[in-house]
């Protein structure tokens, strides 16, 4: 089968042929992918940079979509499925013609759900962003938050979690850096959003921060903006950075509001927030994401590129990803 392996990290990423997995466990699923996104953690994963190594050789792609084809439970054959690549299961990943994983690690679609063929990419990012999504709101409910910050506001997962927490009552302060989309994130739900060139922005912040009494911050670009935020946050805020969009330090923070108002930061990344988490919480973000595939969680795409064009589809991600996911079609 086709699939993007490589023998060591760092490897140019190209299409090879190896063998074809087969069912090994007593919930295996082996799946036929139609399309898998690239995602940032895809691209640091096959250069070594990134927070899980498997052995090698190894097969790029975190998660898709496609149909069951092999099962050890044989009544899933035929189903279509969403899917991801944990990282206690097999080495195997999502950007080959077949992938092997275990039932967990699936949405299994009922044959009665409606996914029309015409929008069946949109329905390959069951995990990364939405899981992100949903334990963002784990952690504002367990904060009690009423209203929430965001920066970099119109990338994937800040959309999800917008609309997300919108659904569930929660305010959200979004911050964008491109003009264009202020009004995009108004209509999805975000409560305020703000310019991050405006004039004045700090202290706009800082009296909507206030005014809603905003007690988060979910932040992956950190630098003096993030300290200005954090400092406004309510007594018992919390910055949660989860990633590294620019070469920004964390900067700026009040050291006061650390003891007297028990202020907090936090780094966050999925595979290790899900480790405290019990299986049963895990079913409930995996149920919440099937709930709501069709609308908060549907994948946000930019262009779909068939396998054979992996090095154009990779630039256009490294240079354009906040226009949407790119695809890679099977």
């Amino acid at each position: 089968m086709r699939a993007i392996n490589i023998a060591k990290y760092g490897d140019p990423i190209i299409v090879k042929q190896i063998a074809k997995p087969k069912l090994v466990g007593p919930k295996d699923v082996l799946i036929k992918m139609h399309y898998a996104p690239i995602n940032p953690s895809d691209i640091f994963y096959l250069k070594g940079v990134y927070g899980i190594k498997k052995p090698l050789p190894t097969t790029g792609g975190f998660e898709g979509c496609g149909i069951i084809e092999d099962a050890a439970n044989k009544s899933l054959i035929g189903k279509k499925v969403s899917c991801w690549a944990g990282e206690d299961n097999y080495n195997y990943g999502t950007w080959a013609d077949y992938f092997l994983t275990v039932e967990k690690d699936c949405i299994i679609y009922n044959q009665n759900e409606q996914l029309p063929e015409q929008d069946w990419h949109k329905f390959s990012s069951p995990f990364i962003n939405p899981f992100t999504a949903c334990s963002f709101l784990d952690l504002a409910r367990a904060k009690k938050a009423e209203c929430v910050v965001f920066q970099a506001a119109s990338s994937a997962v800040a959309r999800m979690a917008i609309k997300l927490f919108h659904q569930e009552g929660i305010k959200s302060i979004a911050i964008v850096h491109e003009k264009n989309y202020l009004e995009e994130i108004k209509e999805i739900g975000a409560t305020h959003v703000f310019h991050d060139q405006d004039e004045h922005l700090v202290e706009h912040l800082q009296e909507v921060i206030a005014k809603e009494k905003a007690k988060m911050l979910f932040d992956p670009i950190t630098g003096p903006l993030s300290g200005a935020i954090f400092n406004a946050l309510k007594a018992d805020g919390q910055l949660v950075t989860y990633g590294k969009i620019h070469r920004n330090m964390l900067c700026d923070i009040d050291p006061p509001g650390l003891f007297f108002k028990r202020k907090s930061i936090r780094g966050f990344w999925l595979p290790d927030y899900l480790k405290e988490k019990t299986p049963q919480d895990v079913e409930k973000f995996k149920q919440l994401v099937h709930d709501n595939i069709h609308t908060i969680f549907q994948t946000r795409v930019n262009k779909v590129f068939p396998l054979e064009q992996i090095e154009e589809a990779y630039r256009e991600s490294a240079k354009h990803g906040e226009l949407g996911k790119n695809i890679l079609k099977f």
